[in-house]
C-alpha cells in the first residue's frame, strides 16, 4: 500500500496562480509514492521470482514432452505398452514396478529427476478403463500421496498393522447395482394389483 506525498503544488505557487484558473494537481509520479509496509518495497523482486518459477515449470514441462525422453521410454517399454500409455494417459512413462493391489492396479515409481518431475514420480496403472480414485486401497493411497515413504509391500510397520479381522476394502459403489440402499420399515400404503391368469378352457366362476 502506498500514500500520496504530494497531490497539489506548493502554497506559494498556488498564490501566484490566477484566481480564475482551476487548481490542477500535478501528475502522480513514482517519486510521490512512499511505501508504508516493509513488504511493499520488494514487490518487484517477488514479481521477478514468480516469473522465474514459471520459467522453471516450463522447463519441467519440456522434460515431460521431450522427444528424447519419449524415445527412451519407447525403447524401454516397447511399442505396444508405449502406444497404450499414449492413448491412455497421453504420456509415456517408465519406472520400477513397486507392487499390485487386490484390484489388479499396478503401482510404479521413477525417482530419476531427469525423467520425472518431483511429485509425478509415482503413478498408478489402473486395471479398469473406467476407473476412479476410490479403487485405490488406503495403504496404497498413503504411499501414492507421499504420506508414507515405503510402499505396503516394503513397509514392515504396515505389514504388522494388518489384523486378520480387518474387513476387505470395497470401492465406492455409488451409482452401481451394488450401491447401498436403506431398508424401509414403513408399511406400504397401496397394495399393488397382482393379476391372476387362468388356464385356457377353464369355466368362469358363477
Amino acid at each position: 500500500m502506498y500514500c500520496l506525498s504530494q497531490l497539489v503544488p506548493e502554497p506559494n505557487k498556488l498564490n501566484d496562480a490566477p484566481r480564475n484558473k482551476p487548481r490542477i494537481a500535478p501528475p502522480l509520479l513514482a517519486t510521490n509514492l512512499i511505501p508504508l509496509h516493509p513488504l511493499a518495497a520488494p514487490a518487484a523482486i517477488r514479481l521477478h521470482l514468480s516469473f522465474l518459477v514459471l520459467a522453471l515449470l516450463s522447463s519441467y514441462t519440456f522434460i515431460m514432452v521431450s522427444l528424447a525422453r519419449t524415445v527412451r521410454h519407447f525403447r524401454q517399454v516397447g511399442f505396444r505398452e508405449w502406444f497404450r500409455q499414449m492413448t491412455y494417459i497421453g504420456d509415456s512413462k517408465a519406472g520400477r514396478l513397486v507392487g499390485t493391489d487386490q484390484f489388479g492396479n499396478r503401482y510404479f515409481e521413477n525417482t530419476d529427476p531427469a525423467e520425472e518431475i518431483p511429485g509425478r514420480h509415482r503413478w498408478i496403472d489402473y486395471s479398469q478403463d473406467d476407473f476412479n480414485a476410490s479403487q485405490v486401497p488406503p495403504e496404497w493411497h498413503s504411499w501414492i500421496s507421499h504420506i508414507r515413504q515405503h510402499p505396503p509391500t516394503e513397509d514392515a510397520i504396515m505389514k504388522a498393522s494388518t489384523p486378520p479381522w480387518k474387513a476387505a476394502f470395497v470401492e465406492n459403489m455409488t451409482g452401481t447395482r451394488g450401491s447401498f440402499k436403506t431398508y424401509s420399515t414403513t408399511a406400504p400404503k397401496v397394495n399393488a394389483w397382482e393379476p391372476v391368469v387362468k388356464p385356457r378352457g377353464s369355466q368362469p366362476q358363477a
